[in-house]
């Protein structure tokens, strides 16, 4: 239906949206900051992945380090999707503050505790498990929080993210060259925690649209509180996300396309266990949103798994200088061939390193393109994705790329999987960055989401109604449902589901077909 035909929006709301968009530039810029500081960390954990396992004398277990800081995240994704839904976005802040400064802290201390390497890397691993913990649960409350905003804004939290791993992978290199230890390294990270605080406490402007006024003269009024001061309780996520209107078309649906969704799934001993422990959990609601957003989400889940299990093989596609003699003899004098580390080029000697830093550089591109570049048909980026991990699990088998006799030659092959690596960060950001945006304002998916909040409502209500006649406890106000937050929640588990496998595949293939 065309949106020539919507009907105007009432007083209230249309102040609403003028006092979003004059604060929209502030908290554009916001998202920015939050964005790159809230993957940072995880980034910066990435990029010394290898230098880590290597330090600890297990170099084929370093693909649990990207494992372990994407599992925690997984379980906080889920309890803040759908078990803290009542929890303020100043309170899911502080949290997500409190689990990065706890991962740094046991990260900085792990080469510390004990001269048994598998000890000391088992307390690393749970080190950097908090930080993933950290940046999932950080993540996904801001991606909830993006409703509340104008459509654009979540080009700024991408750019941020595409940021991240470009200024991690930089300063991982950069310190690690000054011969700095990883612990002094993730102690130096700590201020950007906060920087981080002062971005979304100081910084971000909410507005909910019950604190809008409209005068007189219909001039909207609306005085802006720093986050900080506000009462705990003040703004969640209800009375900011869920005072956004339907489409005025939202209820013009024909009788097929509400069938589509007007039904209960049957009663699984899963669902049966889920109501047992958490009778308000919006089961249906979820699975509704999930039948919506479901395209979106095996792309991302696709992509991901694509992704990770790339930069993780990566190290099996450069050559290793550490099987080199340490004699003092150039290459030159041994006819071409290398004899040591020091006769390749910065970044054939830092290849890892400077593989995320290319990887990080094709998804900040991406994620900031949505302004120029939309991208609906979001397989083809899977698809390309796919065939970039065939690729690579290819050359890291057969070692085409590498070589440790012909310096010239292996700075080509250098440059040829730098360029590479960027293309395979162009396709992951694209598809992170479209994908949300799809579930966000794709016209079709916003028509069928208000009709899942509808019918989620109208179960509340239902449900409040027979207690009543019941003569039961009076319950406490439920939270009106917000099924696009509730759609943005379920494509980032399949975000969080996809890095774990992709982890994992790299795990098994690093032990397997890629183990020399």
């Amino acid at each position: 239906m065309s949106h020539d035909t919507e009907a105007p929006l009432d007083p209230i709301t249309a102040a609403w949206h003028a006092v979003r968009q004059r604060h929209h530039l502030r908290n554009f810029l916001c998202f920015i900051a939050l964005g790159c500081i809230n993957n940072y960390h995880y980034c910066v954990v990435i990029a010394g992945a290898k230098a880590v396992a290597d330090g600890f004398g297990l170099k084929s277990l370093m693909a649990l380090i990207t494992w372990a800081v994407i599992a925690g995240g997984a379980f906080v994704r889920f309890l803040n999707a759908f078990v803290l839904m009542h929890w303020t976005y100043n309170k899911k802040y502080l949290y997500a503050v409190a689990m990065t400064l706890g991962g740094l802290g046991i990260a900085c201390v792990a080469p510390y505790c004990g001269d048994i390497n598998g000890l000391r890397f088992a307390v690393f691993l749970i080190g950097v498990l908090l930080i993933g913990c950290g940046s999932s649960f950080g993540e996904q409350t801001s991606l909830a929080l993006m409703d509340s905003f104008p459509a654009k804004t979540i080009g700024g939290w991408s750019s941020g993210t595409g940021m991240s791993g470009v200024a991690a992978s930089l300063v991982f290199l950069g310190l690690q060259n000054l011969d700095l230890s990883t612990s002094l390294i993730y102690a130096l990270q700590i201020p950007f925690v906060l920087v981080y605080c002062m971005a979304y406490y100081a910084g971000v402007v909410l507005v909910p649209r019950v604190e809008v006024t409209v005068a007189a003269d219909g001039e909207p009024s609306f005085t802006p509180v720093k986050n900080w001061a506000r009462k705990w309780g003040n703004v969640d996520s209800a009375q900011l996300l869920t005072s956004d209107p339907e489409p005025a078309n939202a209820h013009s649906v024909d009788a097929d396309a509400l069938a589509k969704y007007d039904h209960e799934a049957t009663w699984s001993a899963f669902r049966r266990w889920v109501h047992r422990r958490a009778p308000a959990f919006p089961y249906e609601a979820v699975r509704r949103c999930n039948t919506v957003i479901a395209f979106q989400g095996v792309n991302l889940f696709l992509v991901y798994i694509f992704e990770y299990a790339i930069q993780m093989a990566a190290p099996n596609v450069f050559p290793d200088l550490s099987t080199l003699d340490s004699a003092n003899v150039t290459a030159e004098a041994a006819g071409g061939c290398a004899t040591s580390k020091g006769d390749f080029d910065f970044f054939t000697q830092n290849a890892f390193v400077v593989s995320q830093f290319c990887y990080q550089l094709g998804v900040l591109l991406s994620r900031s393109s949505l302004g120029v570049v939309r991208i609906s048909r979001v397989e083809v980026l899977t698809a390309l994705q796919g065939v970039n991990f065939v690729c690579w699990v290819a050359l890291a088998k057969v070692k085409a790329l590498q070589t440790l006799c012909d310096v010239d030659e292996q700075r080509m092959y250098t440059g040829i999987w730098m360029a590479w690596m960027v293309f395979v960060g162009l396709m992951g950001g694209a598809s992170y960055v479209n994908c949300y945006f799809n579930i966000l304002h794709d016209e079709k998916m916003t028509k069928a989401l208000s009709i899942v909040a509808r019918l989620e409502n109208a179960k509340q209500a239902e449900r409040r109604a027979a207690r009543g006649q019941a003569g039961g406890e009076a319950e406490l106000a439920p939270r009106p449902c917000n099924a696009r937050e509730l759609a943005m929640n379920v494509g980032a588990l399949y975000q969080t589901v996809g890095v774990m496998l992709g982890s994992l595949v790299c795990l098994v293939l690093q032990n397997t077909l890629l183990d020399h």
